[in-house]
């Protein structure tokens, strides 16, 4: 009885590839709302949106959980400020909501741009 075939990894690749054939990195095509909807939800203090967006999830989270923190601490100045704290984050917010902003919009750039040898 003739013997079966294994099925396993493969030990060499299907269709090698020539000899000094290098990868060709093609352009990532983002959203181009990426920025707007960082600094929209940066506006209300929710940052890294737009990092997630971009396929930046481990910053996208990073972000989302150091604005989560600062809204808690926010809280505690606004109660014991009663609401005079709103003038400094209020500021804060819409500044680190730019910043973010120019670095998504960064990223896409460089992800635009050709990689030249």
């Amino acid at each position: 009885m003739p013997r079966m075939p294994e099925y396993g990894p493969p030990t060499q690749e299907m269709y090698p590839r020539p000899v000094g054939a290098g990868t060709v990195a093609v352009p990532q095509r983002y959203n181009p709302l990426a920025p707007w909807v960082e600094f929209i939800a940066g506006c209300f203090g929710f940052h890294g949106i737009g990092f997630l967006l971009v396929g930046k999830p481990v910053r996208g989270i990073a972000w989302l959980a150091l604005s989560l923190v600062k809204h808690a601490i926010g809280a505690v100045l606004i109660a014991a400020t009663v609401g005079a704290a709103l003038a400094c984050l209020v500021p804060l917010d819409i500044g680190i909501a730019v910043f973010l902003t120019l670095a998504v919009r960064r990223i896409m750039h460089h992800a635009a741009q050709p990689a030249t040898p």
